[in-house]
């Protein structure tokens, strides 16, 4: 790989979910153009999975009823970008929506901007993202992830059902985003051996 994406690699870096408002938050809602976030409350259930928010609400639903409520929380990567998570949420009839999925680090609240389109894709949905770096390596990195997250969800079609993405893709992708292509094949292998590829690729501090 090209050594000075080797070096922003091997960087440390703080991964860290925003719990409360922040500047960072309201640059990735403005940008995005995401609904008003709000604070929800962290109940994680019994049986409910990390990283499963989708199974967990729909077990929820399934016994005590309500309905699941779709969007994203979001994560800041030290001050190089502000990424939103697709997740979801169980509404209890006639009550406030609460996180029931566990998360790293037990936070008591998050927050959340309620999505409807998150619900299509869940997963695959293309998630809000801003860059805060003014590092062209990093900028380039993030152009690449976003162009490549817009391929899987053009070609979603259903669950269980594969998502090809060529060669060629990748290389279409990386030249948009004005990355070496060694370092866009790179960061495709991160994200075929992982769900949470950005955690891979910029490791934690």
């Amino acid at each position: 790989m090209n050594h000075e994406y080797e070096a922003l690699f091997r960087e440390g870096c703080t991964v860290s979910m925003i719990v409360k408002r922040t500047p960072s938050l309201a640059a990735i809602i403005s940008e995005a153009r995401l609904n008003r976030a709000i604070s929800v409350e962290c109940r994680p259930l019994d049986g409910c999975m990390p990283n499963r928010c989708f199974v967990n609400v729909d077990r929820q639903m399934a016994m005590r009823g309500g309905r699941m409520m779709t969007g994203w929380y979001f994560q800041e990567f030290s001050n190089r970008f502000v990424n939103g998570i697709a997740h979801a949420l169980w509404m209890p009839i006639s009550a406030r929506a609460l996180d029931i999925t566990p998360h790293e680090g037990n936070p008591p609240r998050i927050m959340f901007c309620e999505d409807v389109s998150v619900a299509l894709k869940r997963g695959y949905t293309v998630p809000p993202k801003k860059i805060l770096s003014t590092d062209p390596r990093v900028i380039a990195v993030e152009r690449f992830e976003t162009a490549i997250d817009k391929i899987f969800a053009d070609r979603f079609v259903e669950f269980g059902q594969p998502i090809d993405v060529s060669k060629t893709d990748v290389i279409g992708a990386a030249d948009q985003a004005g990355l070496p292509h060694d370092v866009a094949f790179s960061i495709m292998d991160i994200r075929l051996k992982a769900n949470s590829h950005y955690e891979n690729l910029y490791p934690r501090g």
